[in-house]
């Protein structure tokens, strides 16, 4: 065999056919999970909300994105990617090159070895083009614009290459910065995406997933029954309706909000009455336009043994938001995110996970237009420290809107021999 045969052969015999790893800069860097947040999903990341939206159809292998990195160096790199064995590998770089005045024709060079390394070794390619800038001189601004054309011709010229336009998704069509009156793009700087921006990326990543037929069914756990599942009261099966579900408890909305609990039926599993799945709801509202309210939604029922200090453990949910606040106050609309915690016995956390984990008041999680949204929270592992008493999972609401849970669960992944 040749050797990109030979390299092929022994991927596959050991690939995790929907593995992803992120291979990038600081745009990807800052979606989370690695050495200096490797416990969180932040909600700057574009992966991660596309991770939400495709209900985690990926199996996350690993963040590959180095804040700063030209692509020259990013050579340096290829094999700690293809190492773990990814079906996947998502591609976005190029950003530092064009700021640093590298010509084109390197940039181009690079990228074009990495994709033809990463093909031979039979894994698929996520291409994007780079974002918008709002600082460019009109030289970086045409090999920004020359790069990405040449990375959309990729899509059609290679077979295992699906190029994701981020840059259609995001640009001002009149004058080529990011579109939005600022809000698509981290104020400080003008390159990197907010809030906002990432959950545009993430949009327009699942769409080109799905279109390349990538489906996998979200591992959500679906009775009370399940034994599996290290929580209880997980598919909201009891009260609900004019108070908290029963096992949760809601907290009274900041500022003077409002929250109402109902039952909603669930459309988007096919199930038949009397056995359908519902949706438990919050309607949550401010005590008037453009006033900040958030509240939280915790359950720290565990079943007994289910967990031990030393043990490995992650946390779902699926969820849904709809008719979000269009004009919340500043720095505080994000909407949703979802942790798992380790508490002492005095309630102070010892360790958590956190999926599309947000800052309120910070810029880059800032104030924006939401749409209606539905997807699957999934935590990160995280290992139960020393003086563990309680565990327990939270959902963190910021902002007007009815928002829908449903199949919450804690994982041990330790003693179902899942943990990596």
């Amino acid at each position: 065999m040749t050797n990109a045969a030979v390299l092929r052969h022994v991927h596959r015999s050991r690939t995790v056919p929907n593995g992803l790893a992120l291979f990038g800069d600081s745009i990807t860097f800052n979606g989370g999970r690695h050495a200096v947040n490797p416990t969180t999903y932040k909600d700057i990341g574009f992966w991660t909300w596309a991770q939400f939206l495709l209900g985690h159809a990926f199996t996350f292998l690993g963040n590959f994105g180095v804040s700063g990195e030209k692509t020259t160096p990013m050579l340096n790199r290829l094999n700690d990617v293809v190492n773990v064995r990814p079906g996947w590998v998502h591609i976005l770089m190029g950003t530092n090159d064009v700021n640093n005045g590298i010509d084109i024709s390197v940039t181009i060079a690079n990228i074009d070895y990495l994709l033809g390394y990463i093909e031979s070794a039979g894994i698929r390619v996520l291409l994007g083009t780079i974002p918008p800038q709002n600082s460019l001189t009109a030289t970086g601004a045409m090999q920004h614009r020359r790069l990405n054309a040449w990375i959309r011709m990729q899509g059609h010229t290679r077979r295992n290459v699906v190029v994701v336009d981020y840059f259609a998704s995001l640009v001002n069509p009149i004058n080529g910065n990011y579109a939005g009156s600022g809000f698509l793009v981290q104020t400080n700087d003008g390159i990197h995406p907010a809030a906002i921006g990432a959950y545009v990326m993430g949009k327009t990543l699942a769409a080109a997933v799905r279109a390349a037929g990538v489906s996998a069914p979200a591992e959500l756990f679906s009775d009370e029954a399940d034994t599996t599942n290290a929580l209880l009261y997980g598919q909201f099966s009891g009260a609900g309706v004019g108070a908290a579900p029963t096992g949760w408890t809601g907290s009274a909305p900041t500022n003077s909000g409002t929250v109402a609990y109902s039952k909603g039926s669930r459309s988007d599993i096919a199930t038949q009455s009397p056995a359908a799945r519902t949706w438990q709801q919050l309607m949550l509202a401010p005590s008037s336009p453009g006033v900040a309210t958030s509240m939280t939604l915790t359950n720290s029922n565990t079943r007994g043994g289910s967990w031990a200090v030393g043990d490995t453990i992650a946390a779902s949910v699926a969820a849904k938001a709809t008719a979000l606040d269009q004009a919340p106050a500043t720095l505080t609309q994000a909407g949703l995110s979802f942790s798992v915690q380790c508490l002492s016995s005095g309630f102070a956390v010892l360790a958590r996970a956190d999926d599309l984990y947000w800052v309120p008041g910070v810029a880059g999680y800032g104030n924006h237009t939401l749409d209606d949204r539905q997807g699957v929270f999934m935590t990160p592992p995280v290992v139960i420290p020393a003086g563990t008493v309680y565990v327990q999972v939270q959902i963190t609401i910021g902002g007007g809107g009815t928002y829908c849970f449903d199949q919450a669960g804690i994982q041990n992944l330790s003693r179902y021999g899942l943990v990596a």
